[in-house]
């Protein structure tokens, strides 16, 4: 009985020190605090196209280390989630610019 309550106390730290170490992980990768490198290889496929079509950011991780990202080329076109409508837009310095005329209810 004082076997299994150790080990169940043993597990329980083990668990919160990796989610400790993964929060501070994940704080310290930041687009805002990781330089931006040219255009490279994505470390992943982009997560959720739209009708195959639009990108959801247009900043991507990329592949290998250090940590760094990189910015989709101009033009590339985006969608924004914006109160319940899918916006249409195109990335621009790594930001998805929204065209307004563009609107469809999602």
């Amino acid at each position: 009985s004082n076997t299994i309550c150790f080990g169940a106390l043993v597990m329980m730290y083990v668990t919160l020190l990796y989610i400790f170490l993964t929060l501070l992980l994940c704080n310290g990768l930041t687009v805002d605090d990781t330089p931006l490198a040219a255009y490279c290889r994505r470390a992943l496929r982009p997560p959720v196209m739209i009708r195959g079509e639009y990108v959801v950011t247009c900043v991507y991780l990329c592949e290998g280390l250090p940590f760094r990202f990189s910015r989709e080329h101009d033009g590339t076109r985006c969608a924004a989630f914006i109160d319940g409508y899918t916006t249409q837009g195109y990335c621009k310095d790594g930001e998805c610019k929204v065209q307004e005329a563009a609107r469809t209810k999602q």
